[in-house]
């Protein structure tokens, strides 16, 4: 197998047996059982330094086993989760990418964007949510204002008892 530097990152691949050897510019980095390369950048940003795409060589250095996931497929069977996951990806992916170098500034900006339908979902399960919190922080305020109110009130009639008090005490004398 090979991978060659400058296409785009359009699959992952999970090493089931062999080796790969990733051939950079300051030499090679052996790639064995159970590593998987090109995760991070299945997620494409705009702002991506080598425009989503290699910047070494791969090539199978034996007789290598090696499973394949194209990012349309990847896109596809995360289409069937929550949209809240797909977004946490990219949060993620646009860490990584961040920490190796790969982008220009702190700018996220996605290349493919979410249709139409999977952002009214997303925005419908955010707005769901939101006001499942305001529920919450609403009820908690009533709660609030019945004890504030008591206390007041507590407070109110303790002075009252307190100014009562001195006007009988300033009678007797």
């Amino acid at each position: 197998m090979w991978l060659s530097k400058k296409d785009s990152f359009v699959s992952m691949f999970i090493i089931v047996c062999g080796q790969m050897v990733e051939m950079a510019d300051d030499g090679e980095v052996d790639h064995y059982e159970g590593e998987i390369l090109g995760d991070v950048n299945l997620i494409w940003f705009n702002n991506h330094l080598n425009n989503n795409r290699h910047q070494h060589n791969f090539v199978s250095s034996a007789f290598s086993q090696i499973h394949m996931l194209s990012r349309d497929d990847f896109f596809k069977v995360l289409s069937s989760y929550d949209p809240k996951l797909k977004r946490r990806l990219c949060d993620v992916a646009f860490y990584l990418q961040k920490q190796r170098g790969e982008l220009d500034d702190n700018k996220r900006s996605l290349v493919e964007n979410e249709d139409m339908e999977t952002n009214l979902k997303r925005l419908a399960i955010d707005t769901l949510e939101l006001h499942d919190k305001m529920g919450e922080v609403e009820e908690e305020f009533w709660k609030f204002q019945r004890k504030a109110k008591k206390k007041l009130f507590k407070s109110e009639m303790t002075a009252i008892d307190l100014l009562n008090s001195r006007k009988k005490m300033r009678r007797r004398f």
